[in-house]
């Protein structure tokens, strides 16, 4: 079927070949199958049934409106039009969206990749199942239900926002990706843009210096609205301060106001690392008599007694919920 005027079908369309679309307009009222392609320049096709792709699905600048579920055997191709998917999405290929909107209500299974590589918008309602390649986002991706995308790397070097619960292979950022649920991250975690999510984070290396002027940092789990800190270990050790000490301090968030905690008049400054005890490591229940620290600001601070600065080495492993 092609056409560049006006063509409405009253009930389901089948078609061994396929629609190409230019600026016309088509309406089917009902269940759409096609044997090949189904593509449109500058027009608009409205499917208000179920439709089914035998290969590839191609909008330029038009807008194709799909009330139902849609089934793409092969790619899935928005390059700066609209496309709406008022059910589930099931692609055999990829799918790229250039600068257009894609707005899928339904859950999307994506047998190769989503790829919305430029300044484009894509929104999926539901859960987003990627199989067989990456998910590459350089516009606005928003995915309100899961992501799991296991096989190949994500990509961000725009925005993604996932509502649900995240699997990711590893994920390199460079722009905005903020998981509001749980995000499982098995690979690598390359971050040089701003990434939030709820988790199991990677081991922590810690490589700093205590010294006299002032308290530095080990670690600081800052008050993020949404976020429940948990620190599953640490673990850190001092070189020689010889006559002098490392102090290692711990501050929690009590009643809105962060305090210093575990503090005795036996040790009045923190945790006491002197050159009797410099050469090991010493754990969370070493320094502070517990296994795990929970809370919603967590600071751990290094100081000198006088002299330095004195390294301090070690890593620590944390959580949020």
């Amino acid at each position: 079927m092609t056409g560049a005027g006006a063509v409405v079908i009253g009930g389901d369309f089948s078609a061994e070949d396929g629609i190409d679309n230019t600026t016309g307009t088509i309406i089917i009222q009902g269940d759409c199958s096609l044997g090949v392609d189904l593509y449109t320049d500058a027009g608009t096709i409205i499917i208000r049934g179920n439709t089914s792709v035998g290969k590839d699905l191609s909008n330029a600048s038009g807008i194709i409106n799909f009330y139902g579920d849609c089934s793409v055997k092969g790619d899935f191709a928005n390059a700066t039009g609209i496309v709406d998917v008022g059910g589930d999405c099931s692609t055999g290929a990829a799918i790229t969206n250039a600068t257009g909107s894609v707005i899928i209500a339904g859950n999307v299974n994506d047998k190769a990749e989503i790829s919305q590589t430029d300044a484009g918008l894509m929104a999926v309602y539901g859960n987003c199942s990627v199989s067989f390649a990456n998910v590459a986002v350089g516009g606005s991706l928003e995915i309100r239900g899961s992501l799991d995308a296991m096989s190949f790397p994500t990509t961000v070097d725009g925005a993604l926002t996932v509502h649900g619960e995240s699997n990711l292979f590893s994920i390199t950022n460079t722009g905005t990706a903020t998981f509001i649920g749980i995000a499982h991250i098995y690979g690598a975690i390359t971050n040089t843009g701003t990434l939030t999510y709820h988790g199991v984070y990677p081991e922590v290396a810690v490589n700093t210096t205590a010294i006299n002027a002032g308290e530095t940092d080990v670690l600081n789990l800052a008050l993020t609205a949404g976020f429940h800190w948990t620190v599953d270990d640490l673990v850190l050790k001092s070189a020689d301060p010889g006559a002098n000490k490392v102090y290692v301090k711990l501050n929690k968030l009590v009643n809105g106001v962060l305090t210093t905690i575990n503090l005795t008049t036996a040790d009045p400054n923190g945790f006491e690392i002197n050159n009797l005890n410099f050469n090991q490591y010493w754990s969370l229940n070493d320094m502070f008599g517990r296994d795990i620290l929970a809370g919603d600001n967590i600071q751990i601070t290094v100081k000198a007694s006088a002299g330095g600065p004195y390294a301090v080495t070690g890593s620590y492993a944390h959580h949020s919920d």
